[in-house]
Formats: C-alpha cells, structure tokens, sequence
C-alpha cells in the first residue's frame, strides 16, 4: 500500500512540476499509446479473421458476387485466399448480412425454384410463371454443372419451340458452356455427364439437340445425330475404345505402382467392330408326341337296284315305268371316318446374344525409370560409395529381371499377353531421369518486402507507441536548475530530492566575499555520508556561527 501512495505522490508531484501544455501533451500521449494497444492486441490478436461458411470454397463468380456486396456495404476488411473468402472475425455478422442483403448468397445455399415459386402471386400471368420457372431450372442445372469436380463455371440455356398441326409437338434445344479448372479441355466423360444431366432433367429432350462448348478450347460438342457423319465423342467405337484403356490403364498403374515408382504407362485398345450378335439354336430330341388329333365323319347316299320281279316282256319292259323302277329299287347311306394327328419331336430352342464392341487387341508400353533400378543396385550393395555408378552388366541383369517381373504381373490385367504370331504385347523400357530444374527461391528483400507489405500497420502502430513512451520520458525529467539561482539554488534542489538532510542556512549578505564564503562552506560540507561527524567538526572550526546555524535547523525538522 506503501508503494502505491508513494507512486501516486511521485505523479502528483511529477505533474505539478510540469507547465499546462507539457500536461495537455502527456495526456494526449497516453492516449496515443493506449489506442495503439487496443488496436494491436484487440483487432490484430483478439478478433483476427475467419473464412466465411467453414472455409467453403467458391469459384470466382461468386467471389465477385461476394466482393461487390462487400465494396457496396463499406466493408474493406475481406480478402481472397485461394478460393475462400476471409473476413474479419469481429465483423462477420455484417459482411454476411451484406451478402444477403445484396442476394450475393453462393450457390451451394440457393434454389432458385424456391425462389420462382416464391415470387407467384394470384396476378402473374401464365407465361410470366413459364419464363421464371424457365429461368430457375436453368440456374439450378448451371449449378449442378458448376459443383462437379474440376469444374469451375457453367452456364445453361435452353428453349423450346411449338411445331405445327394438331398435336403442337415441342422441339428443346439446349447449351451447356462449361469452363474447367486451369487451362485444360473437357474430358469425354466430362462432356457426356454434362450431357446426361441436361437430358434427364429436361423432358423430351433428343441427345442431338443438346451441345456442350468448352470455352477453354473453344471446340462444341454436339449431340449425336444420325442424320451427320459420327466423330469425336458421337462416335461409339471411340468412345468404347477410350473407355477401355482408360480401364486397363489403372488397372496397370494401380499393379505396377506400389513395385516401380514414377512408371509411365501407354495403353491401345482394338474392338470388335459387331454391336451385338445374337444367335439361335434349335435342338430335337425324343419320340414325336401328338400335340393336335381330328377325327372327321362322312355319310354318302348309295343307289342300289331290286334283287327279284316278275318275269316277261310286259312287266319288265312295255309296261315298266318310273314309278316301278323307283319302287323296285332301295337307297342306303354309307359313313366314313377319317381321324388326322399332328406329331412334333421334343426340341430345345437356344437364344444367345453377345456384347459387342468389345477389346480384340490390347497393347500396353510401360517405361520404368532407371532411377529405380539404380536405388535396387545399392540396396542390394550398401558399401558402394554414394558417387559410384552401377556396372553395365549389372543394369542389364536388372533389367531382365524387371522385365519377367512386369510380364508376370500382366497376365492377371491384360486379357493376353502374345498375339496371334506370338509376339508380345506388352512392351516395357527403361528411360533415365531428367533432373528438373530447381525452383528459384526468393530473394532476402522480396521475403522482407511481402512481410513489411502484410505488417506495416503493426509496425507503424509499435513506432507510433515507441515514440510516443521517448517523448514522455522527455517530459517526465526534472527541468535544469537556473543558472540564474546560482549554486544555492543547485544544492537545496538536490537537498529537496534526497529526503531530510542539514540544511546551509546563512544570514543574508550582500558581499561578494560572503557569498564565496558561503558557497566554499556549502561546498565542503555536504550533510550525507559516513563523514558527517568530521565534516561537522571541520565546519565547527572554520565558522562556529554557520555552524550553530546548521545545528538549529537540523534539530527544528526533526522535532
């Protein structure tokens, strides 16, 4: 408690002896100085910054969005790091209210369907409703495009036209202009994938009526059409054949890889030409087996003549009419069966249909590095000194053994391995490394340039404190004695500032030979230290009345 009340004494006492405007100045100062250091520890180290949703990252539309909804709020605290947007932690309520104010929300938290159905109202009319919901299924398919990977901006626009007669048939076209990531061109998977949504999202669609342009190469992937020659990704056996070696090729490095570092691996692929092929087989076997059985009947009518009459001329020939004949004569039926059967043999039927297009020839060229068979020599020989090359011989026998090891491990992923004549297909060299050239580092001043440029405001603020703690300092020492005062005045302000001490009190004298006197006397008697008896003696001898002075006063403070 001591310690603070003579603390605030010394202040006390330290502002007293100051004059109004070196006060004004001290406190301006101290104000200075505690504003520093709320900036540097509060903004700089308390708040820091974040990245905005989690650190998601953004393509650069929507950074643009996000910065220009920034730049209209006067929000200059945000800075773009990669594809992450990062703002000041103490600040990021209003930069996301920013966001949402100036409808810059990213993609990944919009649905625009929302958004159309939202906007109906019981006064919109139909074709209103049919053009905003038109816009939004094309603003939820850019943003489906945009969120595959390596995509990093699309933009999708279709239209739809009305044919002619009585059943007014639709037509849809649409366009999808797609940019990768960095300079690179769409794949052929890429392209029909973007393909496939754009048709399965939009009902009656023809693949032909669907285009796809890469604006990093500038080259239009067009739908197929049978009506136009097939090429490129139209054509179904180039796109079969990539598709495979696409296959084998991972097949081959996911092998390989894990044994021989840094391969580079070349697949060729020929396919059958056939689409599909289809056979039919029919096979009896077995006694025939009745399967259908008629059976008909038939009556005819039959004329038969009498057996006996009378005999004579009369009866049997004058007097013979038709009457008699009908009468001497009798009619029978006669009924015939006939019975018809069909008979088949028992039989098989056989369907059997193969997937066409598929691999006839597959070709594989794999090139090992020389590194490795370099790193397996001293493996194998660990005394060898770090400079010395292995032999010829020795990378030769390497090279043989790499080359049965590969061939072995192809017979489980190629379909085969030797051709027709018997030659191999796969072909396997060995190239040396190409040592790249080492990336410039930076120099002593770009380094201290980028720290000074990402700092500067720390270190203005740390001077700003530095100087202003110098010119405190300053003002807090004690001002000189005037030499005006002369040494009297000198010695009672060193007096003053070392506590209770004798005191040289010396009746006023106008002489210059008494003021000598008087400042030899002060000179030679300093009233501190372990000689204070001796001083006071010698003082006592010289001038007893000075002396006597001294004595008095010394005794008056005390009590």
């Amino acid at each position: 408690m001591d310690f603070v009340n003579q603390s605030i004494a010394q202040i006390t006492e330290l502002l007293r002896s100051m004059t109004p405007s070196a006060r004004l100045i001290a406190v301006l100062l101290l104000v200075a100085i505690g504003v520093s250091l709320a900036y540097l520890f509060r903004v700089q180290t308390s708040a820091g910054d974040e990245y905005l949703f989690g650190g998601q990252t953004f393509n650069m539309r929507e950074l643009a969005n996000m910065d220009l909804a920034f730049s209209k709020a006067g929000l200059r605290g945000s800075r773009i790091e990669g594809l992450r947007m990062l703002v000041p932690r103490s600040q990021k309520d209003a930069y996301l209210k920013a966001i949402q104010e100036n409808d810059s929300m990213p993609d990944l938290l919009t649905s625009f369907t929302d958004k159309a159905i939202g906007k109906d109202s019981p006064w919109t009319s139909r074709e209103q409703r049919s053009r905003n919901f038109k816009n939004a299924t094309e603003k939820e398919l850019s943003q489906i495009i945009r969120k595959m990977r390596d995509i990093d901006e699309a933009q999708v626009v279709y239209d739809e036209s009305e044919g002619g007669g009585l059943h007014r048939v639709r037509e849809r076209t649409a366009l999808a202009a797609v940019r990768a990531k960095g300079n690179r061109a769409l794949g052929d998977e890429e392209v029909n994938a973007i393909r496939e949504a754009i048709r399965g999202s939009l009902t009656g669609l023809k693949p032909g009526n669907i285009s796809v342009l890469d604006m990093n190469s500038g080259i239009t992937h067009s739908g197929p059409d049978p009506n136009r020659p097939q090429g490129g990704n139209d054509n179904i056996y180039l796109t079969s054949m990539r598709l495979y070696e696409r296959s084998y090729k991972s097949k081959i490095l996911e092998r390989l890889v894990p044994m021989y570092p840094g391969i580079a691996v070349g697949v060729s692929v020929e396919l059958d030409p056939e689409l599909y092929q289809t056979t039919y087989s029919t096979d009896f076997k077995g006694k025939p087996v009745a399967v259908d059985r008629k059976t008909l009947e038939k009556e005819t009518p039959m004329a038969m003549a009498n057996n006996g009459g009378r005999p004579g001329t009369f009866p049997n020939a004058i007097g013979n009419s038709s009457q008699q004949v009908a009468a001497a004569s009798a009619t029978e039926r006669a009924t015939e069966t006939r019975t018809e059967e069909r008979l088949i043999n028992s039989q098989q039927r056989l369907e059997s249909q193969k997937a066409g297009l598929v691999p006839k020839t597959v070709k594989a060229s794999i090139d090992v590095p020389m590194s490795y068979l370099t790193k397996v020599w001293r493996e194998a020989n660990p005394k060898a000194d770090k400079d010395t090359a292995p032999a010829e011989d020795d990378l030769k026998k390497l090279e043989a053994d790499a080359r049965k090891r590969i061939d072995a491990a192809m017979v489980g992923v190629l379909p085969q391995t030797k051709g027709a004549d018997g030659s191999s297909l796969v072909s396997i060299s060995f190239s040396p490394d190409l040592t790249p050239e080492p990336l410039a580092q930076p120099s002593m001043a770009e380094t201290a340039t980028t720290w000074l440029a990402g700092n500067w405001q720390s270190i203005g603020m740390i001077g700003l404190g530095l100087v202003a703690l110098l010119f405190l300092k300053g003002l807090a020492k004690p001002a000189p004695a005037d030499a005006a005062a002369g040494p009297s005045a000198a010695g009672e302000a060193s007096a003053a500032a070392s506590g209770p001490q004798l005191k040289v009190v010396s009746p006023p004298e106008d002489s210059e030979a008494d003021a000598a006197k008087s400042a030899r006397q002060k000179r030679s008697f300093r009233g501190t230290g372990p000689n204070l008896r001796s001083e006071l003696t010698e003082l006592v001898k010289e001038d007893p009345e000075t002396a006597a002075n001294i004595l008095r006063n010394w005794i008056g403070d005390v009590a």
